[in-house]
């Protein structure tokens, strides 16, 4: 059912190809699910809350990349066949472990992988790392990329750099990469054609900072000889909400429904809560939509012709919220998709609006199984049945969806696909 919320354009002109149709959910039929192994690497690595997801043709055969529980560790998988029910299981095909090759960074120390990308034109592996608590260290690199030997019994990886935000923040492009379509990389980028992102309230919010909604942003594909390792490489902003910690001023953070309301007894000053304002809810830290975003574009090279719209998914808290001891808590929850329009993020990046005057459209999903409606509500960590990624394959316009699993068996990662019409 969509929010009815309403995009804001504050009065600029709209951008050139704002004729381009905009996806919405009712674009998307369900066409099948299977589900990832509950361990790898010998049944040393649990999987239930891998986050990024990828895909790659192996010849005519598809495989999946996903991180292992957030950590440095990936794993492939070969598609099974897609089922409606009875869900299929997917083989482990190869397991890489550190898919950085060693170059994943934090001034923190632990780091976790938290996105993942094929880059078919460059034959590289983007991944998206970080501290996922990092309460001191606003512009470490997020971004870096590798290159996989996949020959049959030699796999290698090699880690070729990390890079930096500065002044965007790492919380805001620890989540995953996409591919932006040719016609608006060229026209509104300046031929920047990879989307890093996907924000997200995180820990330490004030650090970074987090972003209270998705995030992106536009890069060239690095050039280590000219941006070496861990150094900042220049961005165009298309969409985000930087923390504030004062109520309903700016910057904005992303509009939701409004089925929540505040616990009277939070500590406001801990971390700051923006109750509905009418039927206008806002992004809380307890929801959780820091990995699952993906650009779809069905005739990428067009400026006018299909359809597009960059999807974020989001679970959103529900009910009674609130923050305290250092643990987001909730009542319920629901899985939701955020749709923004590429005519709004041009706006953006030509510098008519701010990235935080844009607003999606949102769709709350229901999925077919793996999931019990209403959700459960959060009281730490990850979500029970969070949205972990999404990949889109144009080759076949299937569209798959990642969700971590629910608290009964099976505990395997469940991967939703989707036709785009």
């Amino acid at each position: 059912m969509a929010s009815g919320l309403v995009r804001v354009q504050s009065g600029a002109v709209p951008a050139v190809g704002s004729e381009k149709t905009v996806l919405t959910w009712d674009d998307f039929s369900y066409v099948g699910s299977f589900l990832m192994p509950f361990a790898v690497n010998g049944g040393a690595t649990e999987t239930p809350y891998s986050l990024g997801l990828t895909h790659r043709y192996y010849g005519s055969t598809l495989h999946f990349f996903a991180g292992a529980n957030s950590m440095v560790g990936v794993y492939d998988v070969v598609c099974p066949v897609l089922k409606t029910s009875a869900f299929n299981t997917a083989t482990e095909y190869h397991y890489w472990g550190d898919i950085s090759g060693g170059k994943a960074y934090s001034g923190m120390g632990t780091v976790g992988v938290a996105g993942l990308w094929w880059d078919e034109t460059d034959d590289r592996m983007y991944w998206n790392a970080g501290n996922f608590y990092n309460t001191d260290y606003a512009d470490d690199p997020a971004v870096g990329y590798s290159t996989l030997n996949f020959t049959v019994g030699a796999e290698t990886v090699t880690g070729v750099g990390t890079w930096k935000f500065t002044g965007r923040g790492c919380k805001a492009t620890q989540g995953g990469c996409t591919p932006i379509p040719a016609w608006f990389a060229t026209a509104y980028c300046g031929g920047k054609r990879i989307g890093v992102g996907y924000g997200g309230p995180r820990s330490a919010i004030a650090t970074g900072p987090a972003h209270f909604g998705p995030a992106l942003c536009a890069i060239d594909p690095p050039v280590i000889e000219t941006y070496p390792n861990q150094t900042t490489i220049p961005y165009t902003n298309l969409v985000g909400y930087p923390y504030n910690a004062v109520g309903y001023t700016t910057p904005d953070r992303c509009h939701r429904d409004a089925n929540y309301d505040i616990d009277p007894d939070h500590p406001w000053a801990d971390s700051p809560l923006w109750a509905p304002q009418g039927e206008v809810g806002y992004i809380q830290q307890s929801c959780f939509l820091n990995a699952g975003g993906c650009w779809i574009d069905t005739n990428p090279t067009s400026a006018t012709d299909g359809k597009s719209g960059f999807l974020m998914f989001a679970w959103l808290s529900t009910g009674t919220i609130g923050y305290e001891n250092s643990d987001e808590f909730s009542e319920g929850g629901e899985h939701s998709v955020f749709i923004y329009d590429p005519a709004d993020l041009a706006l953006v990046a030509q510098g008519s609006v701010d990235q935080d005057q844009i607003q999606p459209t949102q769709t709350n999903v229901v999925f077919p199984a793996g999931s019990t409606y209403p959700l459960s509500g959060r009281t730490s960590g990850l979500p029970q049945t969070a949205y972990l990624s999404a990949t889109y394959d144009s080759t076949t316009g299937y569209l798959y969806v990642m969700v971590a699993p629910p608290s009964s068996a099976p505990w395997n990662p469940y991967v939703h696909c989707y036709q785009v019409s």
